[in-house]
């Protein structure tokens, strides 16, 4: 990965990993050797194409073959078989399932099985690449330095509520013997507190997932609409700390994908039209 990069935030740095692809990491994560991360960006943007450039979304609408296309293409820059890019089906829920050897003795509709109901993956195998993909909804990366463990994890709002990232915390602890202290958790570009008014309905589920903090995850209204809005980077945060993730190990990358459509896909901003998506990945070396 070409190690000169544009500072975009202040823990975000723009880089190119190949020719066409471009991808923005993690300072934090970037000091560990042997541990490749990455969020793909949209690629060049084509006012007339809702996928331009590099939509990675299975399920996106657009031309399976050309995705698969792009996706063969990461690898290739990854340095590892598309096979070892592993991603859950996403369901907007907050189960974890846990890579190990055995999934790669099973055949597809086997493996497709094991990921039909997950939202978050955890590996310590080494070139295997556990991701999520997104446009608006939180993507979640882990990593613990000292039992070299990663992990993946998709955190919309309904993952959100259900306390997705810390329910990966305690997958990593269960499978792998991972610390909470030793865990380092960062939050990507996603949708901000500014872009995301929701609904009471939407409200009323966060207000009960976090009681204690509803003043810090849900902003008074606002706006003509006059309606809430809620701050997903804080919720998951303060999730992971309830995990027993330390504050020092939780970086945000502080990036609204609404905002900065010109990098990231998202759904908000296509106002119910099709869209693409964008992946993020982390792997062992």
């Amino acid at each position: 990965m070409n190690t000169i990069g544009t500072t975009i935030t202040p823990e975000i740095v723009l880089r190119r990993l190949a020719p066409e692809i471009e991808v923005c990491t993690f300072r934090t994560f970037d000091a560990f050797e042997r541990l490749t991360h990455f969020v793909t960006t949209r690629g060049r943007v084509e006012p007339a194409n809702p996928f331009s450039t590099f939509n990675l979304g299975r399920h996106s609408g657009e031309d399976l073959s050309a995705v698969l296309a792009r996706r063969a293409r990461l690898c290739e820059a990854l340095a590892i078989p598309p096979e070892r890019l592993v991603q859950p089906r996403q369901v907007h829920g907050n189960e974890v399932r846990i890579i190990t050897p055995e999934y790669f003795t099973w055949n597809t509709a086997q493996q497709g099985e094991y990921l039909s109901q997950a939202d978050a993956l955890v590996t310590g195998m080494t070139d295997v690449c556990v991701a999520i993909s997104t446009a608006d909804c939180v993507p979640l990366l882990y990593y613990d330095a000292r039992r070299r463990v990663v992990a993946a994890a998709h955190a919309g709002w309904r993952g959100t509520v259900g306390r997705i990232a810390s329910r990966t915390v305690g997958a990593m602890q269960a499978a792998c013997g991972c610390d909470p202290s030793d865990i380092y958790a960062a939050i990507g570009p996603s949708i901000g507190e500014s872009a995301f008014e929701v609904g009471d309905e939407v409200t009323a589920d966060f207000a009960a997932a976090y009681p204690d903090y509803r003043d810090t995850v849900i902003t008074p209204r606002q706006g003509a609409a006059n309606r809430h809005h809620v701050d997903l980077w804080a919720a998951n945060r303060l999730d992971l700390l309830s995990a027993g993730v330390l504050p020092e190990h939780i970086v945000t990358a502080g990036i609204c994908t609404c905002h900065r459509n010109d990098l990231f896909f998202s759904s908000r901003r296509a106002g119910g039209k099709l869209f693409g998506r964008f992946v993020s990945g982390i792997l062992l070396r």
